[in-house]
């Protein structure tokens, strides 16, 4: 069998056209931390984070059509829906499947982390201050909340993909109504920490939402034994506006306000009503993206990143701040926020930071691809599947630790204390699920080949 060959039956086990859409969430989430991140001094002389765009009347309801998550959970969702079929195709159980997600997760993730363990440990030995040494870890750790979120969506999926086969309409509309209880409960009570409880239900949501463009729920078409009713592109539209005007409804109805970076954490049911719309533009720009992927340069570039996504998530971050640091330093030479200098040299910041990370990623990539099925123990026992468990636990505690509100409108997030914290937890993590008896299952090619 050639090369060629070999290629092109891996690429016909895909579909291309969610490949593009996740890189092009990636890429998206970079650009918008180039844009939203700066540092100024305050009136007390002390220096801060912010963001320009904020200042423009028209940020919060933009956020509504550049807000990339739900897009990304649902896209996880549908490639994870088809990857957890093929895995019980070979004989793989629930904790299994999981294993091979979370050793994808905890391998990059531990990666940065430890990494970071180790410059933070330098610079205080160094005699830098902790507080410094904390707002640092504050700003590179803002992507840690996606892993704790995704590896939950990750660690239910076999269930929810048993109810998808059962209910596929009444699962998402009750995890769509769950998520508006919280809202309610949040918005009447005034706790934000209760909002968090919506990680249950607002990305399984979008998850759900993957599940059905896998069986072609949205497929535009006549009925069908599985979808008692036919779909059309202008009912698609319709459904893309419908939603959008919910995600209003949503933003004025709760005090939560309409930007819907701002309620990423914790959720707001209002993403929710985005993935809805996200499902319809998609599957409406489909047919658009699948020839663009018919290009040989695109599947490339889909790869390059794809390959490394979440590297590139996790990392991208530190670049950023590090570059705003430059700006903010060197405000003698340099174009300061919101200024026209500064918004022009956004595209040429972006380059700079997509190189460095992909530069970075050339020796971390691998780590993405996990160890060989064969590397890792049986599981076997019950004691084996309680590791899964807890190693799956360990691993989402610094994520889920960054989310915790502390009452002045800020989150916890990422400090040296949680970093050390962290890096410790995930090597439990990777220990809990690498020691023991190997012998796991040959690996599937044509399977879903990245976490994200």
């Amino acid at each position: 069998m050639t090369v060629t060959a070999t290629r092109e039956q891996i690429l016909a086990k895909r579909d291309l056209a969610l490949d593009l859409v996740r890189v092009a969430c990636l890429l998206l989430v970079v650009a918008a931390h180039v844009c939203f991140v700066a540092l100024r001094t305050t009136s007390e002389g002390a220096m801060e984070n912010w963001t320009p765009p904020q200042q423009y009347a028209f940020f919060a309801v933009g956020t509504w059509f550049v807000q990339p998550m739900p897009l990304f959970f649902l896209v996880g969702g549908c490639v994870s829906l088809l990857a957890w079929r093929s895995a019980r195709r070979r004989g793989e159980g629930p904790y299994e499947f999981f294993r091979t997600r979370l050793v994808r997760f905890t391998y990059p993730a531990f990666a940065f982390l430890g990494i970071l363990a180790v410059i933070i440990l330098v610079a205080l030995l160094l005699g830098v201050p902790k507080g410094l040494a904390d707002a640092a870890a504050y700003g590179a750790g803002t992507p840690l909340w996606f892993m704790g979120a995704y590896l939950l969506c990750q660690a239910i999926l076999p269930a929810m993909a048993v109810a998808h086969e059962r209910r596929p309409l009444l699962t998402p509309a009750l995890l769509l109504l769950a998520a508006l209880v919280v809202d309610v409960v949040r918005g009447s009570v005034g706790i934000d920490a209760i909002g968090l409880i919506n990680y249950l239900f607002v990305w399984p949501f979008a998850q759900q939402l993957g599940f059905l463009l896998a069986d072609g729920w949205f497929d535009p078409g006549s009925a069908t034994t599985r979808r008692p009713f036919a779909v059309h592109i202008w009912q698609l539209i319709l459904l893309a506006a419908f939603s959008f005007l919910a995600v209003g409804v949503v933003a004025t109805t709760f005090p939560f306000g309409p930007d819907m970076l701002q309620n990423q954490i914790p959720p707001s049911a209002g993403l929710a009503f985005i993935g809805l719309a996200h499902v319809a533009v998609f599957r409406f720009v489909k047919p658009v993206l699948t020839h663009l992927m018919e290009q040989r340069w695109a599947q490339g570039v889909a790869y390059l990143i794809g390959s490394r996504a979440m590297t590139i998530y996790l990392w991208h971050a530190v670049f950023v701040i590090g570059i705003a640091a430059l700006f903010y330093f060197g405000s003698a030479f340099l174009p300061q926020a919101p200024s026209v200098g500064w918004w022009l040299l956004r595209l040429p910041v972006f380059l700079v930071v997509l190189g460095l990370v992909l530069l970075i990623s050339s020796p971390l990539a691998r780590l993405e691809r996990g160890p060989r099925p064969a590397a890792l123990p049986m599981i076997n026992s019950t004691t084996m599947r309680l590791r899964v468990v807890a190693a799956g636990v360990l691993a989402v505690v610094p994520a889920f630790a960054t989310t915790i509100p502390t009452g002045d409108g800020h989150l916890r997030g990422l400090d040296a204390d949680l970093v050390l914290l962290g890096a410790a937890l995930l090597v439990l993590s990777i220990l809990l699920v690498r020691v023991g008896r190997r012998g796991g299952p040959a690996p599937d090619s044509g399977g879903d080949s990245d976490a994200m």
